[in-house]
């Protein structure tokens, strides 16, 4: 069997005393070529990726894990791919999202707290959260292996929640606010900080939803000028029906 991505980088990274014959029977390849990029002063893994044919409308990301976790990039990576495959999640606004290497909508990143801060930046991360800006949605390392006070012993549901929230931001929306105590929380709320009265939840609400279904993401809006906006989905009347029952006045068309 030849070894895989994370395989290869614990040897890459631990230098010349690390010996092939413990690793490789004798007729294997040899390794293949992983293709870094320097980022905030850190140098980051850009996670290999299958060439895919999507149908359209699509947004395409790409993952970038910094050196010193990148022995865990084919762990983040499947996360992400999972998270963004959700049918639960963005994708059930009607997009689908492909991973590349080349040219991409928008990049996963997962770094160091500090490398985290310089990516972030003019935000003000203070080492502690992640963010969603300028095409990137950077993700705290600390947070991903240890999650949030808010979501205690789920990290799975926090590194979710944290995937979908970032994304969010590239996708056009800011945060939300609990819309009264016991609801389920926007997935833009800020949820690492807080819960603010509101029930955890990792993955976009019906609203939220209905918003990206409504009106395409900022950054997809030109290459699609020329075709009718995307149909609102299911998602709309889900929504509006919830409203209507809570006594709530209907849906805005943006967030």
């Amino acid at each position: 069997m030849v070894p895989g991505l994370a395989t290869w980088l614990s040897m890459l990274l631990a230098g010349a005393g690390a010996s092939l014959d413990a690793v490789l029977p004798a007729e294997a390849a040899p390794a293949p070529m992983h293709r870094w990029e320097r980022l905030g002063g850190a140098d980051f893994l850009v996670v290999p990726a299958p060439a895919v044919t999507p149908d359209t409308p699509v947004v395409t990301y790409r993952v970038l894990v910094e050196r010193r976790y990148a022995a865990s990039a084919d762990d983040f990576a499947g996360v992400v791919d999972e998270v963004l495959a959700d049918a639960g999640g963005w994708a059930a606004a009607g997009y689908a999202f492909v991973p590349v290497e080349g040219d991409a909508d928008v990049t996963i990143v997962l770094a160091a707290p500090k490398t985290t801060d310089r990516l972030c930046a003019p935000l003000r991360t203070g080492g502690a959260f992640s963010c969603g800006r300028g095409g990137r949605a950077v993700i705290n390392a600390n947070r991903f292996l240890h999650g949030a006070a808010t979501y205690r012993k789920q990290l799975p549901a926090y590194r979710t929640y944290v995937i979908n929230h970032e994304v969010g931001h590239l996708l056009g929306f800011e945060h939300r606010r609990c819309p009264y105590r016991g609801a389920q929380a926007p997935v833009m709320l800020q949820q690492t900080k807080s819960l603010s009265g509101c029930r955890r939840n990792a993955t976009p609400r019906a609203d939220e939803l209905a918003v990206l279904a409504a009106r395409p993401p900022r950054y997809l809006r030109e290459r699609v000028a020329e075709v009718s906006t995307p149909p609102v989905t299911a998602a709309v009347a889900d929504a509006a029906t919830v409203r209507s029952r809570e006594g709530r006045p209907p849906l805005r068309s943006a967030p």
